[in-house]
């Protein structure tokens, strides 16, 4: 077993509304796959297939079975593309089949915090959780404490053996943006994937998180979107510094992989 693996989500349609769907995930899922492939990780997608595969219950499986059988001391990366938000101070992701339209929307939801529970039980050694949600105007229209302004500040249970952290594709009270259409895509996960990517110099988390924010600035710009700046949150009791851990295999400077 390789001692690095991914975990990709994407959550492309809501099944109780259609103003959730969002197609271009699917795109971002590809992309980010090619790039992880190139760092020999051995990458799972979900969501890609049937929408059905991003219910509540089946990306709470996914992450744990992808936490229970990381490797020993290898590093985990774990990718959602979809909605998210903030509820009376939780942040929860939106799954395929929640019913936004409910006054009790956060049960139907995934409260990030939970994944703690998972990492916990895993022998990986860093794990790292890509979050791209926090979209603009979704929010669950019977929820009066739904909000955008606190995304991303939720004070979570830290993990206390693995280093554990989470990347924000925005920080509290900005949105993360999107290009529409049949070959649109999330300016975060692009950003992300092309980082990622053996062709840019960066290894490290921190290097990684530099790239990929100079290039959300460059591709915000390009598309006429506003900033949004990638937010890290270390989830972890250890001392050591996750930012240093080495993640993929980028190129030198100045050279060039085919």
């Amino acid at each position: 077993m390789t001692s690095r693996q991914a975990l990709i989500i994407v959550v492309p349609e809501n099944q109780n509304d259609a103003n959730y769907n969002l197609p271009i995930v699917g795109n971002d899922a590809a992309q980010l796959e090619r790039s992880l492939r190139r760092s020999d990780y051995v990458v799972r997608c979900i969501g890609t297939g049937s929408p059905s595969e991003t219910s509540r219950g089946s990306i709470h499986s996914a992450i744990k079975k992808a936490c229970l059988e990381a490797e020993e001391n290898g590093t985990l990366l774990i990718f959602f593309s979809g909605h998210g938000f903030n509820i009376a101070g939780h942040d929860y992701l939106v799954p395929w089949d929640a019913d936004i339209a409910d006054a009790a929307a956060a049960d139907f939801l995934i409260k990030i915090g939970d994944v703690s529970k998972h990492v916990q039980n895993s022998k990986a050694g860093t794990i790292v959780f890509f979050i791209d949600a926090c979209r603009q105007g979704i929010l669950p229209r019977e929820s009066k404490s739904a909000s955008l302004a606190h995304w991303s500040l939720e004070k979570r249970n830290r993990v206390r053996s693995q280093k554990y952290a989470i990347v924000f594709s925005c920080n509290a009270g900005q949105y993360s943006s999107y290009v529409g259409g049949t070959s649109g895509f999330s300016l975060f996960s692009r950003a992300v994937s092309e980082a990622l990517d053996t062709n840019d110099s960066a290894m490290t988390l921190g290097q990684v998180i530099a790239s990929a924010q100079k290039r959300l600035d460059s591709i915000a710009y390009e598309n006429g979107k506003p900033r949004q700046t990638i937010r890290l949150s270390t989830e972890s009791d250890s001392k050591s510094d996750i930012s240093k851990d080495v993640i993929c295999d980028g190129t030198p400077s100045g050279k060039k992989r085919s």
